[in-house]
């Protein structure tokens, strides 16, 4: 595959990187206009509930799907719209069911892109950036079960992860099975947390204890596998 080259650092970029970094800057320059135009990402960023609903609403049904499926890519690649905000409006305005379907599938592809730019482009300056350094070491060590428990625990699932991950080249498909297993209980829980503003607080609260369920086996496979296991470096 032909590619250019930049003479200085000796990287060579490949259509498949000039596409990844197109996706991106596509993803940013949306993002930005619809926040300086007083869109939906400007709605979410002030947490302006009713304006997004509205704008929800006046959309056709796969319309307002996919809309709220490219905010939770942004949210994945980007960063600007904390996952805690956006979540629960998957069940406030889809029922908890569509929700965690959507929110899924937005977590699933913001991964896979952050993934797939990071192994194109971010995997050359890794070494020199040291927020990258410590996930990194882990991943490498650890692997996709490390990544994983990462992703299970709130308070280390960042989406910087996802970059790390594709810059280190873990397997692209365990990459993607250990985050979605890793995230899935707090998008059903924060997804019912949103549902459950319209009535159906019984399942909040199952959905809450399951969570604690989750997060105790988790403290337990954390301290006993994830800390004590010896460590052997594994290549990039």
């Amino acid at each position: 595959m032909t590619g250019t080259t930049d003479s200085k650092r000796g990287w060579t970029f490949s259509r498949s990187d000039w596409f990844n970094i197109a996706t991106l800057i596509a993803l940013l320059a949306w993002a930005a206009l619809s926040y300086l135009g007083d869109g939906v990402v400007r709605h979410l960023v002030r947490g302006d509930v009713t304006r997004i609903s509205d704008t929800l609403i006046s959309l056709h049904p796969v319309q307002s799907a996919l809309l709220f499926i490219l905010l939770v890519i942004i949210e994945v690649v980007i960063g600007i719209i904390p996952g805690a905000l956006i979540y629960p409006l998957g069940g406030l305005f889809f029922g908890w069911a569509q929700g965690i379907l959507y929110v899924s599938a937005g977590n699933a592809i913001g991964a896979a892109i952050s993934y797939s730019y990071a192994r194109s482009i971010a995997e050359r300056f890794t070494r020199e950036n040291s927020r990258f350094v410590r996930a990194a070491r882990l991943l490498r060590t650890k692997g996709t079960m490390g990544l994983f428990l990462l992703r299970l625990n709130p308070l280390t699932s960042y989406d910087i992860l996802s970059y790390v991950a594709g810059a280190i080249r873990l397997p692209f498909w365990p990459f993607i099975a250990a985050t979605m297993a890793g995230l899935l209980p707090a998008i059903v829980v924060t997804t019912i947390l949103g549902d459950a503003f319209l009535g159906d607080s019984r399942l909040l609260v199952q959905a809450l204890f399951a969570a604690i369920a989750v997060y105790t086996v988790y403290l337990a496979v954390w301290h006993v596998w994830l800390r004590h296991r010896p460590t052997r470096p594994k290549g990039i």
